[in-house]
């Protein structure tokens, strides 16, 4: 499995849509296999998305999202858990032991810690 998290720095970015770099993580039986940070910087939103799906991304991890941009997203076969903030290294070892709900990871604002979109199924 391949996770995508845009990043600032170290940090979940806020915005989905805006990101210019993202960190990939290649997962095996919930160890890191490999990980890579890349620069979209100048692609907009239907670009970067499109390298994700390229790059064989099965989930999106990310901050704030609009909904249409969910939508284009699961349309492309993508797993989206939205509205985290954080320490990217953090957030990924919470998914990992499944304790990524809760007030930490949640942006503020949100009533709920994430918003988790399925992909689609054709």
């Amino acid at each position: 499995m391949k996770i995508a998290i845009p990043c600032r720095h170290n940090l979940v970015s806020p915005v989905l849509e805006e990101a210019t770099e993202f960190i990939i993580v290649e997962m095996e039986n919930s160890n890191y296999v490999n990980n890579a940070r890349i620069d979209l910087n100048g692609k907009s939103p239907v670009q970067k998305l499109q390298y994700l799906v390229d790059t064989g991304v099965d989930m999106i991890l990310c901050g704030a999202v609009s909904n249409s941009y969910i939508n284009s997203i699961t349309a492309k076969g993508l797993e989206v858990v939205a509205w985290l903030k954080g320490d990217v290294d953090e957030i990924l070892q919470a998914y990992i032991s499944g304790k990524l709900n809760g007030e930490r990871f949640r942006m503020p604002g949100r009533k709920r810690c994430r918003c988790r979109h399925r992909r689609a199924n054709y």
